[in-house]
């Protein structure tokens, strides 16, 4: 069972790698493609920072979990390869994509999508199985708190950036707006570094759980309110139907306030669970005998108490 793990813990290395290299590939096609110059193929190295740092973290790896470290990996990616790509092509080139081609808007966002598929293959093939039980059950959680976290957040901003492509010919957005879209997303995939390293510092040590709480309001302010405004903006304004995301947005500012009042002890959902119990063990206790009390909390016995 354990060599089968195994098998399939390289297997899904292999398809971080090879996901890695075909987006670098793909990415650096569009502006040798639109710009008419082929040097530009040569910002295929961007991807190699990434590579070289997954390498050197996974040596060796066998003997201890990589989940507490992929931080380091997922922020060479976003910031020496993701945002230098995306700024190069929503920047410069993205008012020249051509529908009819095949490196068009379509194929930009299947490629732009594989962040989401790196960031999960990254995530799941970081416990290896030579872990103990342990460290397996401590960073399980944390695995599947990420995946779905960096995972839609992505997915959020690939949508945002789908907006400004321009087969969306009915919306004239004005370029100021395009920019303020352009720096939310930058800002949002600056914040998943963040995510994932205040994510592992706090499974190793709960009482530095105010860099979680400082990084959720932070991130609150600057990309989920402003994204849920734009998104506001777009839908009363130019009719763009963003219904989903809007909704997404808002749930995620309501999430990120309860965890902040949970922090500080305004809200705490166990404490809530355990008066419940107390008070179901409490009336589980109490005679057969005993008269019970009226809604007003009075002594007064319900006529069925009476015995007559």
């Amino acid at each position: 069972m354990q060599k089968i793990a195994k098998f399939f813990v390289y297997i899904g290395r292999f398809m971080l790698v090879a996901s890695l290299v075909a987006q670098a590939v793909i990415f650096s096609m569009y502006p040798s493609i639109y710009y008419k110059k082929e040097s530009f193929v040569s910002l295929i190295v961007l991807v190699l920072p990434t590579l070289i740092a997954y390498g050197v973290i996974s040596y060796n790896s066998d003997d201890k979990p990589t989940l507490n470290r992929l931080w380091i990996v997922w922020g060479f990616y976003v910031s020496t390869f993701l945002i230098p790509m995306v700024g190069l092509i929503f920047g410069g080139l993205r008012e020249n994509l051509d529908k009819n081609q095949f490196f068009g808007p379509n194929i930009l966002k299947i490629t732009m999508c594989g962040s989401a598929l790196i960031a999960l293959l990254l995530v799941s093939t970081s416990l290896t199985t030579k872990s103990d039980d342990q460290n397996k059950e401590k960073y399980k959680d944390l695995m599947i708190r990420l995946c779905w976290d960096i995972a839609m957040d992505l997915f959020d901003d690939i949508e945002m950036l789908e907006m400004i492509l321009p087969q969306k010919e009915s919306l004239s957005i004005p370029l100021a707006l395009d920019a303020i879209i352009i720096m939310c997303v930058f800002l949002s995939f600056i914040f998943s570094i963040f995510e994932t390293y205040e994510q592992a510092l706090t499974v190793e040590d709960p009482s530095k759980s105010y860099i979680h709480v400082c990084r959720l309001g932070i991130q609150m302010l600057l990309v989920n309110v402003v994204l849920l405004v734009i998104r506001l903006l777009l839908w009363l304004r130019y009719k763009h139907d963003a219904s989903i995301f809007i909704a997404k947005n808002a749930m995620k500012i309501w999430i990120s306030i309860l965890e902040i009042l949970k922090h500080f002890g305004f809200y705490d959902d166990e404490a809530i669970k355990g008066r419940k119990r107390e008070g179901n063990q409490n009336n589980a206790q109490m005679p057969n005998d005993q008269p019970r009390r009226d809604n007003l909390g009075m002594g007064v016995p319900y006529q069925d108490d009476i015995n007559i």
